[in-house]
């Protein structure tokens, strides 16, 4: 929740002016924080979709940021047009479909690993040089690899510990209940460590997927090259506004 705060009102809150596709990013960010401060507090079943959902809401995001830039390249101009209602009909549809199997979890991880799959394969075909926004100029050649490659790389870095951290809470549970794995510093680790870590992780993987993309957004529009900063975490500054 505070990443989404951060992105949205700090220091690098300028640069997502009248980009309302990064605005949702974040909104949907807050709302997992939310979400999952509700469930933790709460710990009832119908919680449970206000922690799950807005995940599905925020790869949807990403979805459509890589599926826009990508018929941008491709000059398909009325598919462009058409992205924005079906990609809330595909929310809706995901939506639809979680809660009336929201009992199953393999239905949210096989709707959630989708969008990711997709999402990773064009970060990596944008970072390998495969895709581009502006005909692969030297600017954006640049910028590519100064700025977008590790942003891509800290993002996939994160939510690979975050699944990590993950997994080890959830697959190793019960030993450490059974006192398998020690009495003192594993219940310690599994109990305050291991779920927070996985929140920080992947929230700040979500924040350096939302930077990617904006700066990605800033090649197409033509804002020059932006400048990566740090407060803690990275953002992005432009020398004049996007627009």
């Amino acid at each position: 929740m505070s990443t989404a705060l951060v992105g949205l009102y700090g220091p690098g809150g300028l640069a997502l002016a009248n980009q309302y596709r990064f605005y949702l990013c974040y909104f949907a960010l807050l709302v997992i924080g939310l979400g999952s401060a509700a469930l933790h507090a709460s710990l009832l079943d119908s919680m449970q979709g206000c922690d799950v959902l807005p995940m599905l809401y925020i790869v949807t995001m990403f979805g459509f940021c890589s599926s826009d830039m990508y018929l941008g390249q491709r000059g398909a101009t009325r598919s462009r047009a058409l992205l924005p209602s079906l990609t809330i009909v595909l929310t809706l549809s995901s939506t639809c479909v979680y809660m009336l199997n929201h009992e199953v979890f393999a239905v949210f991880i096989v709707i959630f690993a989708s969008h990711l799959v997709f999402i990773f394969f064009y970060m990596a075909s944008y970072c390998l040089g495969i895709t581009s926004v502006a005909g692969n100029s030297r600017l954006e050649q640049e910028v590519r690899h100064q700025i977008v490659t590790p942003l891509a790389i800290s993002a996939g870095a994160c939510l690979a510990a975050g699944g990590i951290c993950w997994g080890l809470e959830m697959g190793f549970c019960s030993f450490v209940v059974n006192g398998r794995l020690g009495s003192v510093l594993a219940p310690f680790i599994w109990r305050y460590m291991l779920h927070s870590a996985w929140h920080a992780l992947t929230a700040m993987a979500a924040h350096n997927c939302t930077l990617f993309f904006l700066v990605i957004r800033s090649q197409e529009l033509g804002l020059g090259k932006p400048t990566l900063h740090w407060l803690g975490i990275p953002f992005i500054r432009f020398h004049r506004k996007l627009s």
